[in-house]
């Protein structure tokens, strides 16, 4: 399987998030700020889904790595 430079950005972009993700779980997050950061990881994990989804996509269409 060939490892194209898509793919490693995609997996070192959901690597680096997932880093600081869990950076800031073990962050004390003020009280009042609480949704803002909730709302933030929502959209950050959404909009990894989508780039995701794209080159998924793109690649399953190319023909080359069909079963």
């Amino acid at each position: 399987m060939k490892l194209e430079v898509q793919h490693v950005l995609v997996f070192a972009l959901i690597g680096f998030v997932a880093f600081i993700l869990v950076v800031l779980a073990f962050v004390p997050v003020p009280v009042g700020n609480q949704d803002m950061f909730i709302q933030a990881g929502a959209a950050i994990i959404g909009i990894l889904t989508l780039v995701a989804g794209y080159y998924w996509g793109k690649s399953r269409n190319s023909g080359e790595g069909g079963q």
